[in-house]
């Protein structure tokens, strides 16, 4: 965070937006807040109440064999297993950031997701206010910020706080509700929250390039339009 603090400013806060590395220093914060690592104050306040036994920054060595393997799909379809970022996941890392670098299942993201698309609350156990999710389930951009987003797939998404958000189904080619907010991993994680139906998916994959622009819309579209 003192590092960050040196650079310079790449625009006038406001007048753009950038992917950036916000949510590390928002992860530094909460440290100084509560006194705990990023992930003890997690494990304290998320994933033990909500049962996730399989989430961490480092992998136990246990259950290190059940790490999945990234996969290079080269362009004839063949995929090649690459170990590139496995060190990562190693007992001895020890970076926590506030952005990235989870290590989780299929089914601990979902009971996290589905938390969220019940307002905060699951079976008791209550993580955060529903006037939380609805504030961060709104675009935050003004119109000149939106072209910044960028990415086509995500045409009708605005930016929420730390998520994309449906803002215009016609634009985007989407049956989902305005409001279905979510985001994407490197590898193809993607997971979408809806909580006006009280809704969520997560779909899970290790390959680079990923083809979310392929993939994702497809998946969100399927599946709301299985819904009567």
């Amino acid at each position: 965070m003192k590092q960050l603090a040196k650079l310079p400013l790449e625009f006038e806060p406001g007048s753009h937006w950038k992917y950036g590395l916000s949510h590390d220093v928002l992860g530094a914060l909460i440290e100084v807040i509560s006194g705990k690592s990023f992930g003890e104050y997690l494990y304290t306040n998320i994933f033990e109440p909500l049962g996730m036994k399989d989430t961490f920054f480092q992998i136990p060595k246990e259950k290190k064999h059940r790490l999945a393997t990234l996969y290079d799909r080269l362009e004839d379809g063949t995929l090649v297993p690459n170990n590139a970022l496995d060190r990562d996941s190693e007992p001895i890392a020890v970076f926590e950031s506030g952005g990235a670098g989870l290590h989780s299942t299929l089914n601990d993201y979902q009971r996290f997701a589905h938390c969220l698309a019940t307002g905060g609350t699951a079976n008791g156990i209550h993580i955060l206010s529903q006037n939380t999710i609805q504030l961060l389930a709104q675009n935050h951009l003004l119109d000149s910020q939106l072209p910044d987003l960028g990415w086509n797939y995500e045409n009708g998404y605005g930016y929420g706080l730390g998520v994309r958000v449906m803002m215009d189904q016609v634009i985007g080619g989407s049956n989902s509700s305005l409001g279905e907010f979510g985001w994407s991993g490197l590898a193809g994680t993607y997971v979408f929250i809806d909580p006006k139906k009280k809704l969520s998916a997560v779909y899970m994959q290790q390959m680079l390039p990923n083809l979310e622009f392929y993939h994702q819309p497809r998946i969100r579209n399927v599946i709301y339009g299985a819904i009567h």
